[in-house]
Protein backbone atom coordinates (compact mmCIF):
# COMPACT_ATOMS: atom_id res chain seq x y z
CA UNK A 1 0.00 0.00 0.00
CA UNK A 2 1.47 3.37 -1.00
CA UNK A 3 2.09 6.26 1.36
CA UNK A 4 -0.65 8.32 -0.30
CA UNK A 5 -3.18 5.51 0.17
CA UNK A 6 -2.20 5.06 3.84
CA UNK A 7 -2.40 8.82 4.41
CA UNK A 8 -5.82 9.07 2.74
CA UNK A 9 -7.04 6.11 4.82
CA UNK A 10 -5.74 7.69 8.01
CA UNK A 11 -7.39 11.03 7.19
CA UNK A 12 -10.67 9.26 6.45
CA UNK A 13 -10.48 7.32 9.73
CA UNK A 14 -9.69 10.44 11.78
CA UNK A 15 -12.53 12.31 10.05
CA UNK A 16 -14.89 9.45 10.86
CA UNK A 17 -13.79 9.49 14.51
CA UNK A 18 -14.51 13.22 14.79
CA UNK A 19 -17.80 12.91 12.93
CA UNK A 20 -18.99 10.17 15.26
CA UNK A 21 -17.58 11.72 18.44
CA UNK A 22 -19.04 15.17 17.85
CA UNK A 23 -22.08 14.21 15.78
CA UNK A 24 -21.32 16.64 12.98
CA UNK A 25 -24.48 18.28 11.71
CA UNK A 26 -26.51 17.22 14.74
CA UNK A 27 -27.84 19.35 17.57
CA UNK A 28 -25.47 21.41 19.69
CA UNK A 29 -26.17 19.44 22.86
CA UNK A 30 -23.35 17.07 23.64
CA UNK A 31 -23.86 13.42 24.33
CA UNK A 32 -21.28 10.74 25.03
CA UNK A 33 -20.41 8.27 22.32
CA UNK A 34 -19.76 4.70 23.43
CA UNK A 35 -16.16 3.60 22.71
CA UNK A 36 -17.41 0.73 20.53
CA UNK A 37 -19.03 3.23 18.14
CA UNK A 38 -15.73 4.93 17.24
CA UNK A 39 -13.63 3.26 14.53
CA UNK A 40 -10.10 2.24 15.50
CA UNK A 41 -6.93 3.28 13.73
CA UNK A 42 -3.97 0.89 13.57
CA UNK A 43 -0.42 1.99 12.80
CA UNK A 44 1.52 -0.90 11.35
CA UNK A 45 5.07 0.22 12.16
CA UNK A 46 7.02 2.55 14.38
CA UNK A 47 7.83 6.04 13.17
CA UNK A 48 11.42 6.51 12.07
CA UNK A 49 12.84 10.02 12.48
CA UNK A 50 14.32 11.58 9.37
CA UNK A 51 18.06 12.18 9.48
CA UNK A 52 19.12 15.72 10.40
CA UNK A 53 19.83 17.91 7.39
CA UNK A 54 23.48 18.53 6.60
CA UNK A 55 24.91 21.83 7.86
CA UNK A 56 24.19 24.52 5.27
CA UNK A 57 25.20 28.17 5.50
CA UNK A 58 24.50 29.22 1.90
CA UNK A 59 21.06 29.14 0.32
CA UNK A 60 20.16 29.72 -3.31
CA UNK A 61 16.57 30.91 -3.63
CA UNK A 62 14.79 32.58 -6.56
CA UNK A 63 18.08 33.76 -8.09
CA UNK A 64 19.45 35.12 -4.79
CA UNK A 65 22.46 33.83 -2.89
CA UNK A 66 22.09 34.19 0.88
CA UNK A 67 25.08 33.51 3.15
CA UNK A 68 24.65 33.01 6.90
CA UNK A 69 27.53 33.85 9.24
CA UNK A 70 27.82 33.58 13.01
CA UNK A 71 27.46 30.79 15.54
CA UNK A 72 24.70 29.61 17.83
CA UNK A 73 26.08 29.27 21.36
CA UNK A 74 23.95 27.29 23.83
CA UNK A 75 22.86 29.20 26.91
CA UNK A 76 23.80 32.68 25.77
CA UNK A 77 23.06 35.34 23.20
CA UNK A 78 24.19 34.57 19.67
CA UNK A 79 24.49 36.86 16.68
CA UNK A 80 23.87 35.65 13.16
CA UNK A 81 24.30 37.69 10.01
CA UNK A 82 22.81 37.18 6.56
CA UNK A 83 24.26 38.67 3.38
CA UNK A 84 22.07 38.74 0.27
CA UNK A 85 23.38 38.98 -3.29
CA UNK A 86 21.87 38.52 -6.74
CA UNK A 87 23.91 37.86 -9.88
CA UNK A 88 27.06 38.48 -7.83
CA UNK A 89 26.00 42.00 -6.76
CA UNK A 90 24.98 43.09 -3.28
CA UNK A 91 21.23 43.62 -2.86
CA UNK A 92 21.01 47.10 -1.32
CA UNK A 93 17.30 47.76 -1.75
CA UNK A 94 15.64 45.19 0.52
CA UNK A 95 12.11 46.25 1.41
CA UNK A 96 10.56 46.23 4.89
CA UNK A 97 9.01 42.90 5.89
CA UNK A 98 7.26 42.08 9.19
CA UNK A 99 8.74 45.01 11.10
CA UNK A 100 12.31 44.75 9.79
CA UNK A 101 14.24 44.09 6.60
CA UNK A 102 14.25 40.38 7.29
CA UNK A 103 12.34 37.93 9.45
CA UNK A 104 14.22 34.98 10.96
CA UNK A 105 12.62 31.89 12.48
CA UNK A 106 14.87 29.41 14.34
CA UNK A 107 13.74 25.88 15.28
CA UNK A 108 15.66 23.30 17.28
CA UNK A 109 15.42 20.10 15.23
CA UNK A 110 15.32 17.72 18.20
CA UNK A 111 12.05 19.02 19.63
CA UNK A 112 11.01 21.81 17.21
CA UNK A 113 11.24 24.42 19.97
CA UNK A 114 11.05 27.94 18.60
CA UNK A 115 13.75 30.41 19.55
CA UNK A 116 13.16 34.09 20.14
CA UNK A 117 14.88 36.24 17.51
CA UNK A 118 15.45 39.99 17.48
CA UNK A 119 16.61 42.16 14.61
CA UNK A 120 18.52 45.34 15.27
CA UNK A 121 17.08 48.83 15.15
CA UNK A 122 13.63 50.37 15.02
CA UNK A 123 10.96 49.25 12.57
CA UNK A 124 11.63 50.74 9.13
CA UNK A 125 9.28 53.08 7.30
CA UNK A 126 7.56 51.57 4.24
CA UNK A 127 9.80 53.58 1.90
CA UNK A 128 13.09 52.65 3.65
CA UNK A 129 15.51 50.30 1.91
CA UNK A 130 18.49 48.35 3.25
CA UNK A 131 20.93 45.55 2.50
CA UNK A 132 22.88 43.53 1.74
CA UNK A 133 23.50 42.62 5.40
CA UNK A 134 20.95 41.69 8.05
CA UNK A 135 21.83 41.13 11.72
CA UNK A 136 19.85 39.10 14.25
CA UNK A 137 20.31 38.17 17.91
CA UNK A 138 18.97 34.89 19.25
CA UNK A 139 19.85 32.36 21.91
CA UNK A 140 20.16 28.60 21.50
CA UNK A 141 18.58 26.72 24.39
CA UNK A 142 20.82 23.66 24.12
CA UNK A 143 23.39 21.95 21.92
CA UNK A 144 22.05 20.38 18.76
CA UNK A 145 21.10 21.17 15.20
CA UNK A 146 18.89 24.14 14.35
CA UNK A 147 16.92 24.98 11.23
CA UNK A 148 16.76 28.68 10.30
CA UNK A 149 14.25 30.23 7.91
CA UNK A 150 15.04 33.76 6.69
CA UNK A 151 12.33 35.71 4.90
CA UNK A 152 13.20 38.90 3.03
CA UNK A 153 11.30 41.12 0.61
CA UNK A 154 12.80 42.37 -2.64
CA UNK A 155 11.13 43.52 -5.83
CA UNK A 156 7.72 43.26 -4.17
CA UNK A 157 8.08 39.52 -3.48
CA UNK A 158 8.92 37.62 -0.30
CA UNK A 159 11.71 35.03 -0.55
CA UNK A 160 12.63 32.36 2.01
CA UNK A 161 16.16 31.01 2.50
CA UNK A 162 16.66 27.89 4.63
CA UNK A 163 19.77 26.98 6.62
CA UNK A 164 20.88 24.27 9.05
CA UNK A 165 23.55 25.08 11.63
CA UNK A 166 24.73 23.41 14.83
CA UNK A 167 24.86 24.91 18.31
CA UNK A 168 27.89 23.53 20.10
CA UNK A 169 29.39 24.26 23.50
CA UNK A 170 32.38 26.60 23.22
CA UNK A 171 35.47 25.27 24.99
Amino acid sequence: MGTGTRLAGTVAAVTAVFAVAWSVGASTTSRPVPPAAAPSVTISRAAVPAPAPVESRVALVDGYRVRLDGELVPGGPSQVFATITRDGAAVTDLEPHLGGFGHLVVLRLEDLSLLQVRSGGPAPDPTDRSGPGLAFTTGATASGDYRLYLEFRHGGAVHTATFTIPAREVS
